[in-house]
């Protein structure tokens, strides 16, 4: 059997060779094709760029993309275009994959419905968080017609797996079937990995993400140190990721934390990504929204003390008192003065941490995801 998977995710086209920027590197797509033959990929594609890629290309997987159109009124004219492409994938495998938000993704299920196609849904962040924390006021009109588009499409489906436990179910309830597999899975997890928490004279913060991205949280976390950095010992703040920094650098200057903070860019998954997070004393993960997010449970895999934001699945993770209203950069300030330098205090996040990572472990995961797939399939 043949599936079509469908996402907005951006993938770089380099000589029909196809790149993620992290996002979907080529394992992931083995999670599919224990159920099917072949898989066909509809995303958006780009050109010319040549670093900080994943390779995404397998065998037996076909990338059919879209072009990533410059403005959502652009894409709107060519709606009967992008269509055609879509529902020519559509007819051509015996089963679709939606993984929403995505607004190729909605165009998908309006399509499938129309041929009696059958789908899955793969529910893995929530749109109403993403667009409203956009920052301008195109976002927040897209954050009311995406939540509710989302909430009609999830509802409507037969079968739904999300990434998260409880919080997109208990926000995009669904009629049909559903399972809970996350998108995080640790293949490295030590059997008792214990941090070596050393109170030093300069406390080594860290991040992983996009440093580009506004809702990854960089601002804040730059706020809340420059809010301590007087009444506070030494310190510096690790960023990895993709991204040119310019943004940051502004509020760097702004803050006057240039001394203190260090852009690594990014890093290969696995063991370069550990070897960082075990340089931390502490993460931190400030988003303004997520799903579930796989560097937070990486560096929970590692023993990390961590404090977050309480967005998304997030507090499916850390106990209440790590955790910020989204932008609070004061009380993520107070938090940091009290924990990450009490060591008592370190070595419980640290211990916590580790054993709460342990649910993510890919033999447990996959256990959920085979039987929702294989309960999917043998419905066609």
């Amino acid at each position: 059997m043949n599936l079509l998977f469908v996402h907005d995710h951006k993938f770089y086209n380099n000589k029909n060779i196809f790149y993620s920027t992290g996002g979907f590197p080529g394992d992931i797509w083995r999670r599919y094709l224990k159920h099917f033959s072949y898989i066909v990929v509809i995303g958006r594609e780009l050109h010319n760029r040549n670093s900080g890629l994943v390779k995404s290309s397998i065998e037996k997987v076909k990338f059919n993309l879209i072009k990533d159109y410059k403005s959502p009124l652009d894409e709107f004219s060519n709606s009967r275009k992008i269509d055609k492409h879509i529902i020519d994938s559509i007819k051509k495998v015996d089963a679709v994959i939606v993984r929403l938000p995505s607004i190729l993704g909605f165009r998908a299920i309006n399509l499938c419905k129309k041929i009696n196609k059958p789908y899955a849904i793969e529910v893995v962040g929530c749109p109403w968080d993403s667009y409203w924390n956009y920052g301008n006021f195109r976002g927040k009109i897209m954050a009311f017609i995406s939540y509710y588009r989302m909430k009609k499409s999830v509802l409507e489906s037969k079968y739904t797996i999300y990434v998260t436990k409880t919080y997109l179910q208990n926000r995009y309830k669904t009629t049909g079937y559903s399972s809970f597999a996350s998108n995080v899975e640790i293949n490295d997890l030590l059997d008792n990995y214990k941090k070596n928490i050393i109170i030093n004279q300069k406390t080594i913060f860290g991040m992983l993400g996009n440093i580009d991205i506004y809702y990854k949280g960089h601002e804040i976390v730059i706020k809340a140190l420059a809010s301590i950095k007087n009444n506070f010992p030494d310190f510096i703040l690790y960023l990895a990721g993709n991204g040119n920094g310019k943004s940051i650098n502004k509020f760097l200057k702004k803050y006057d934390l240039d001394n203190h903070v260090k852009i690594l860019g990014p890093l290969k998954s696995g063991q370069e990504v550990f070897e960082f997070l075990d340089k931390l004393d502490m993460y931190l993960h400030p988003s303004l929204t997520e799903g579930l997010p796989r560097s937070l449970i990486e560096a929970m895999s590692r023993g990390c003390p961590a404090l977050a934001s309480s967005v998304g699945g997030i507090p499916e993770l850390l106990d209440d008192k790590y955790l910020h209203q989204p932008g609070d950069y004061k009380v993520l300030a107070n938090q940091i003065k009290l924990y990450a330098r009490d060591k008592e205090e370190l070595l419980l996040m640290s211990e916590n941490n580790f054993n709460k990572s342990k649910d993510y472990e890919i033999k447990k995961i996959n256990i959920n995801r085979d039987k929702f797939f294989e309960k999917f399939v043998s419905s066609f």
